[in-house]
């Protein structure tokens, strides 16, 4: 008989014999100090007896411990480790830990279940986009935010003992939060880049700056805790520096973003500083990774950080910039002929070569099978395209509503080359 064997045979006979205190003790062992599939099934089926008793069903330690197991079993699935220890797919993994997660803080709401529940919200929600219910899904992720916000807010009240946990509800707060920043429309998003399109994201403009401030003094606290300055003077330091929770490029990044926000939605008083400050921490975040990719360190192979910079230029009609950009990072990290396509295509817009764009969007859509998300975005350039050229929103390819048709029809008011078009 082997350990596992023995280990599940022990187990049986403390169900049998309702021994959970026991079967609790023993299912804690196979929780923490096993990676073994069978051991961890086997820690799930202790705890679920001991719940399974009417004397016990709200037992806060076997909830603590199921908790624990599906929440691991469901984050470890975002890793390059696709499936868990438990056998359930990941909505069913995900829909086991909310539910635990809740019972246990209908007991109490403790800032590291609180920040755990907040995680897999996030997480489920970031999963589903362009699959599920899109408003129901909005709401979720704005559950996560709140549940992060009140985690933080605890931590801070009671005293941050657990530096790591407050750093990462922090961080946690502050990535979900900025999310909220969004059109949630690739339409609006085009015009807005493309054509400058002003719009606005939904709520209130109080509320928004009120968000904003709270990212900001979360990302503050993040810098101080991981020991990371504002205004970097040695970068090749920061590179070299280790953080404990959150790793600078990602914090960097997110700071980014902030004033990106604040200075495309006119949510600050300077949105020229805005700009110089989302350029500076964009700049930061690439400058970073790209150096620890050059050393052949241990990097995250994301590239958000270079296309947010990228993108930043673009909509700021940087174009000699974009292209040292594109010159300096396209080496190292290999930016995707979908990035490449969609970017030179808006050049040619912005450059107002509406004819250029016209003949350069269908022959790369001709030429090659390009997915889905990016066929749909290239079919809404050509129908601006169309607009720009006949100042008309009549024969479009796309199927648009009729508040994303008014957006459309502010193409064939601008100037100049309309006004030519229509001569």
């Amino acid at each position: 008989m082997n350990k596992i064997e023995r280990q599940e045979q022990q187990l049986m006979q403390h169900i049998r014999q309702k021994r959970w205190n026991e079967c609790l003790q023993l299912a804690e062992q196979l929780r923490k100090e096993s990676g073994e599939k069978r051991l961890l099934q086997l820690a799930e089926q202790a705890y679920c007896a001991v719940l399974a008793d009417p004397a016990r069903r709200d037992d806060r330690c076997a909830l603590q411990g199921l908790a624990s197991l599906y929440y691991r079993d469901y984050m470890v699935r975002f890793t390059s480790r696709p499936f868990g220890a438990l056998p359930y797919d990941k909505q069913e993994c995900f829909q086991k830990a909310r539910d635990t997660l809740e019972l246990l803080l209908e007991k109490g709401r403790q800032p590291e279940q609180l920040y755990r529940y907040a995680q897999i919200l996030y997480r489920n929600a970031k999963d589903g986009q362009g699959q599920g219910d899109f408003a129901a899904l909005c709401r979720q992720k704005e559950q996560a935010y709140r549940v992060y916000d009140e985690t933080v807010s605890l931590l801070e009240k009671w005293g941050p003992a657990d530096k790591g946990l407050y750093c990462r509800a922090c961080y946690g707060l502050s990535r979900c939060g900025l999310e909220s920043f969004s059109l949630n429309s690739f339409v609006l998003e085009e015009l807005m880049l493309v054509f400058s399109v002003p719009s606005s994201v939904y709520g209130s403009r109080g509320g928004h700056l009120a968000r904003l401030r709270r990212i900001y003094d979360c990302l503050e606290r993040v810098l101080e805790i991981e020991g990371l300055p504002r205004h970097i003077e040695d970068m090749a330091a920061v590179i070299q520096a280790k953080q404990a929770y959150e790793k600078s490029w990602d914090i960097y990044y997110l700071l980014g973003k902030l004033f990106d926000c604040a200075g495309q939605f006119s949510l600050c008083h300077n949105k020229e500083s805005a700009r110089r400050l989302a350029e500076r921490y964009y700049s930061y975040a690439c400058e970073i990774d790209a150096a620890r990719r050059r050393a052949q360190q241990r990097v995250p192979g994301f590239q958000h950080m270079y296309t947010a910079l990228l993108t930043f230029y673009q909509r700021h009609r940087r174009e000699d910039q974009f292209y040292a950009a594109w010159e300096q990072y396209h080496p190292l990290v290999g930016f995707s002929a979908e990035f490449h396509f969609l970017s030179q295509a808006r050049w040619l817009i912005i450059r107002k070569e509406y004819e250029a764009a016209r003949h350069y969007l269908a022959a790369q859509l001709q030429e090659r099978q390009w997915s889905h998300s990016v066929v749909r975005r290239a079919v809404v350039l050509q129908d601006m395209v169309q607009v720009a050229i006949s100042g008309s929103t009549t024969g479009l390819q796309g199927i648009y509503k009729p508040f994303q048709m008014q957006q459309l029809d502010k193409i064939s008011r601008q100037e100049p080359y309309m006004s030519l078009c229509r001569g």
